[in-house]
């Protein structure tokens, strides 16, 4: 669970979800009396409105949500490994979702002066996020957040500097939730699903001042 973070490598479309975009086979039914999730919802802890409402032809009985910080499954930790295996190997979802969303806490201080990362000390752990000592790194010798420090980079890279800080934040935050997508599709648990009984991955991101979420959709070629 510990593998490097992969970077996103395709450009991207950000589309809405119709409320109809996901279909399951033998959905669950409101009088059932055996639950069996369908579709795995990874999301963060920080989320102030229940964003799994935007699938709205989708029981709850059928939805395994799944929360943490800044949901992130990669960072190896025990109980997003275990939700992983559970859903992947017992439920044997038919969907796995990531979904961030836009003005995320987490997200936003991994890039603040005030905590000596980004701009002035990316080299050193800042005191006041302990917790990231467990994240993985992308290579062997660099520093744990060096991750979230390269995704700044590329996002920094692709946004032109005219882009207001809140439309460059947005930015980062989709390359972060398809950093994670990247990083499930190389699970070896994962591949097996999408190849044996063809479950699908998807990059959503909530969008709290329009209460929807949006979904990301890497281009081809």
């Amino acid at each position: 669970m510990t593998a490097p973070h992969p970077l996103p490598q395709k450009a991207y479309t950000v589309q809405p979800v119709p409320p109809n975009y996901l279909t399951l086979s033998n959905p669950s039914t409101d009088d059932a009396t055996e639950e069996k999730e369908k579709v795995l919802w990874i999301g963060c802890s920080d989320s102030l409105v229940s964003e799994t409402d935007s699938l709205t032809n989708i029981n709850r009985s059928d939805i395994f949500v799944h929360r943490n910080l800044g949901n992130r499954v990669s960072v190896g930790d025990v109980s997003s490994g275990s939700a992983l295996e559970w859903c992947v190997e017992g439920l044997k979802v038919q969907h796995i979702i990531v979904c961030g969303h836009y003005d995320c806490h987490l997200l936003s201080e991994s890039k603040s002066d005030s905590n000596n990362w980004y701009h002035s000390h990316p080299s050193s752990l800042p005191s006041s996020f302990p917790f990231f000592s467990q994240y993985p790194s992308t290579k062997s010798n660099s520093p744990p957040q060096s991750d979230f420090i390269q995704l700044h980079q590329l996002s920094d890279a692709q946004e032109p500097a005219s882009q207001d800080q809140k439309a460059r934040n947005r930015h980062f935050e989709e390359l972060y939730v398809l950093a994670e997508i990247e990083w499930l599709k190389k699970q070896d648990q994962v591949q097996r699903a999408v190849k044996e009984w063809g479950c699908q991955v998807h990059a959503f991101v909530y969008d709290r001042e329009r209460g929807e979420c949006v979904r990301l959709v890497e281009k081809e070629g």
